[in-house]
């Protein structure tokens, strides 16, 4: 077992495969520029039917990637037998209730691919902003970024998120998650965030804001467990194909940052469709 804390977390998927962590250590911008301009032509191939949303939480969407990266046959009795539903039900429901979870979870870990079925994380945020003085950047019309805008997400430190998979943990790690979570902005698009989020000046240490971040499951470290807030926890690596800020009512987003291979429901429906209609 290796011992480290959430700000060491990322080094360990160094040695195993093409992380963030060696990614972040040479330079913020060009590694996350280049994870983003990654193409897959999902459009030249079938659309693949996603998992019913409604009828998966995330936490379940965490496990079939965490079985499907590693190979381990999922537990699903043990799964089920282990849920409030199950444990609290009356003695003469549990054979109904544990034969119906079985069916679902088997049936969706049939039909799951970490590809497509991305994992969904919808969190509140603290949004601070600083003067940025440091290297020159500029946007495409060569104007000067001046704001430095620091995005922080609670319980989430370094890009691990943490799940709770039956007997285990899981932390998701985030590549390239400084990335998204420090944004570079001219003082035009500064303002123009700062009114999207809902606010007409900073008032206040820190503005709040609603993140959604949708995450394709790519590699597993089976070697051993780290060590993370006193907690065992294996680790998977995702990479971020959605990264969106919106205001706390969820009325209007203020940014999106998306990778090129991220298609969005509303086009995976379509999709979808399309692919009805055609055959």
């Amino acid at each position: 077992m290796v011992n480290t804390g959430r700000e060491g977390i990322l080094v360990i998927f160094s040695n195993f495969t093409r992380t963030a962590a060696n990614f972040l250590r040479r330079n913020a911008f060009y590694p996350a520029l280049a994870s983003l301009l990654l193409t897959v032509a999902m459009l030249g191939h079938p659309a693949h039917a996603l998992l019913d949303r409604k009828n998966f939480s995330e936490t379940e969407k965490v496990a079939f990637a965490f079985h499907y990266l590693s190979n381990i046959e999922p537990e699903f009795e043990r799964w089920v037998k282990k849920t409030d539903r199950y444990k609290n039900a009356r003695t003469a429901e549990k054979q109904q209730i544990l034969n119906d979870d079985l069916y679902r979870l088997q049936n969706g870990y049939h039909k799951y691919h970490p590809d497509e079925d991305l994992i969904h994380i919808e969190a509140p945020a603290q949004i601070r902003f600083r003067d940025y003085s440091g290297r020159a950047l500029y946007n495409d019309a060569g104007e000067k970024r001046t704001k430095h805008v620091v995005i922080t997400i609670p319980g989430i430190n370094s890009g691990a998120i943490p799940f709770e998979l039956d007997k285990l943990w899981v932390a998701v790690v985030a590549k390239d998650y400084d990335f998204f979570v420090n944004l570079y902005l001219t003082e035009k698009e500064y303002q123009k965030f700062i009114n999207d989020l809902g606010y007409k000046a900073v008032y206040y240490s820190h503005l709040a804001a609603v993140i959604d971040i949708f995450l394709r499951p790519v590699d597993v470290d089976m070697r051993a467990p780290v060590l993370v807030d006193d907690q065992e926890m294996w680790l998977m690596l995702a990479e971020i194909g959605s990264f969106t800020i919106w205001q706390r009512e969820h009325k209007k987003m203020a940014w999106e940052i998306s990778a090129s291979w991220f298609v969005s429901d509303t086009s995976r429906d379509l999709l979808n469709l399309y692919e009805d209609i055609r055959n």
